[in-house]
């Protein structure tokens, strides 16, 4: 099932108010940022698909390790961490080995990327 415009609004809304978790400093804008531009390529439901330019420079502009300390339980039932990962990765900003991002440690690894590419290369 696809999320509907006010799930993602929603989805929107909780990656934006990752700010107010554990009184961590990541900037509102960073937040609000990659909450407005990187939303379809990380949430769950969706496809995976190749993060645009501007999702990119969001990840590219964003402190992603403070922001991984601030996915709460709510926020990872909206978003695969796995495709978090690959779009830092995919952008040109991995998110280091052994953060934590959200409830797990994050590997180096994209290989749902990994896999997309094969694909569209056939």
């Amino acid at each position: 099932m696809a999320f509907s415009g006010v799930g993602m609004a929603v989805l929107g809304l909780l990656l934006a108010g990752l700010v107010l978790v554990n009184g961590q400093s990541c900037s509102d804008q960073d937040l609000a940022t990659l909450g407005a531009r990187c939303r379809p390529f990380v949430a769950r439901e969706l496809p995976p698909a190749p993060p645009s330019e501007d999702c990119c420079n969001a990840v590219r502009g964003a402190d992603l390790v403070c922001v991984c300390g601030r996915i709460t339980p709510e926020i990872e039932r909206m978003i695969s961490m796995q495709k978090v990962v690959d779009v830092a990765s995919r952008c040109g900003k991995p998110i280091p080995s052994g953060t934590r991002c959200g409830c797990k440690n994050q590997p180096l690894s994209s290989p749902i990327y990994d896999a997309l590419e094969s694909k569209l290369k056939r």
